[in-house]
């Protein structure tokens, strides 16, 4: 069997190979070893269900490596389940320092809009390694589209520690301490939030937008942006049609008709819609 083992691993069969020691494991069952190494091809072979089947028993969990548990913790979103991930990798993060855990948990959080929980994750991410300039160039990111002004520090930083960053941070940074010259939380994050999305950052618009519109809801050109956002955002990556935005632009022209911000925009949108009438 273990000759098997050999064979399959050296023409890359995994399937087989996880098969070979599953069959192993039940001739030595204290042997738990040879069933970790069982889940570890299952996954390897793109059969997450039978890596969770072999991995996910308490007897084995126990004995798991970081890596394994951070494996066990992808075979469960792989199959859907994004609790059981979560909790997997939340245990990786709490056993010790592993950036691999916090940002399969920060990209966890973000497919599912909590950016606090992003942005805690990022702190994390920055506590242990404080001198890596894209990690405080993006917790800059997550806090423009949230809460502008605590974006400043980590854009400067970013900014003077990779000079791959500085234009883009300082533009960032200067927009934001312009804007807030106006001392009007939702027009800075209108600006913030455009800012963004000429960066190409149109999910961290959308959110910016977000926020701007729950600062100020009668603010029209807040609510046209967010539409603009969930547009760009909906078409990103592809040339499909898309009607996302549309009811933004109505209630922005719906507080005011007259809006330059809106009417342009409702605009922009027919125009991508091919409807010239």
């Amino acid at each position: 069997s273990f000759s098997n083992v050999r064979l399959a691993v050296k023409a890359e069969n995994w399937l087989a190979a996880s098969t070979y020691l599953k069959s192993a494991a039940q001739y030595y069952p204290w042997r738990t070893e040879l069933l970790i190494s069982a889940g570890r091809y299952a996954f390897l072979g793109g059969d997450p269900k039978t890596a969770i089947q072999y991995l996910g028993q308490p007897q084995i969990l126990a004995q798991l490596s970081s890596d394994d548990l951070l494996m066990l913790g992808e075979a469960y979103l792989q199959t859907g389940n994004m609790d059981r991930a979560r909790q997997t990798w939340q245990q990786v993060a709490q056993q010790g320092d592993s950036l691999q855990a916090l940002k399969y948990l920060a990209d966890l959080s973000l497919q599912q809009g909590d950016y606090s929980a992003v942005i805690d994750y990022f702190l994390s991410m920055v506590r242990l390694q404080p001198s890596d300039a894209k990690l405080q160039y993006e917790v800059g990111l997550l806090y423009t589209a949230t809460e502008p002004l605590k974006a400043l520090p980590y854009l400067a930083t970013a900014a003077e520690m990779d000079p791959a960053l500085a234009t883009s941070a300082r533009e960032l940074h200067d927009k934001i301490r312009t804007a807030n010259l106006f001392d009007r939380p939702a027009y800075l994050l209108v600006a913030a939030g455009r800012q963004l999305g000429s960066m190409g950052e149109w999910q961290l618009a959308e959110e910016a937008f977000k926020h701007a519109t729950q600062a100020d809801p009668e603010y029209p050109d807040a609510r046209a942006f967010l539409g603009e956002a969930r547009q760009q955002a909906s078409i990103a990556g592809s040339e499909a049609i898309s009607d996302a935005g549309y009811s933004d632009l109505t209630i922005a022209l719906d507080i005011d008709p007259g809006s330059v911000v809106a009417n342009t925009l409702m605009g922009l949108y027919w125009e991508r819609q091919r409807d010239f009438t």
